[in-house]
């Protein structure tokens, strides 16, 4: 009897790490994925070319849980405002970018993949003063703004933020 549960919970490991992995689930874990890298210079770039558009840009990490909790979020924020002049422009902080591959062929991102060529605080700052977001001396992720038609902020949050809140500050740079 002992063995055979046994057997039932190996078996049952086995599946689940299959379906971690990709096995057997339909999801297609050969396809490359295709990863914009930018430099803070050309990231304020692609913001700047947003003008007339409200703008969510969240800084974020793979690997990080509150950046994980966060995107359904950003998802659903997508969803719901994808008739209006809204963009997500998501930047991936991560360093391994075998751990941003994976991540993306296992979760819906909102935003063309894009990951920040290694930088320091200080040109980040720099490149991102113009539209008023202020980086402090750690950068906690993820880090969300929600950027007005004017490209100004209209306001900042570290850490997991709830939807109806960033949704207020969307629905406010959408009225201007």
């Amino acid at each position: 009897m002992k063995k055979s549960y046994k057997n039932k919970m190996f078996l049952a490991m086995l599946v689940v790490f299959g379906l971690g992995l990709g096995i057997g689930c339909g999801m297609d874990t050969s396809a490359s994925i295709n990863i914009e890298m930018l430099t803070v210079d050309q990231a304020a770039e692609l913001i700047q070319q947003q003008k007339e558009k409200v703008v969510l840009l969240e800084f974020y990490v793979s690997t990080c849980s509150h950046c994980r909790e966060q995107m359904p979020i950003l998802q659903s924020l997508a969803t719901a405002n994808k008739e209006k002049p809204f963009e997500i422009i998501g930047l991936s902080l991560d360093q391994d970018l075998s751990e941003l591959e994976w991540y993306a062929r296992t979760h819906t991102l909102p935003f063309p993949l894009r990951a920040l060529k290694t930088t320091t605080l200080s040109e980040l700052r720099q490149a991102m003063e113009p539209f008023d977001i202020e980086i402090g001396q750690d950068f906690p992720v993820p880090f969300i703004i929600v950027l007005g038609k004017d490209g100004k902020k209209i306001m900042q949050w570290i850490s997991t933020t709830k939807e109806d809140v960033i949704q207020q500050s969307i629905d406010q740079g959408l009225s201007v």
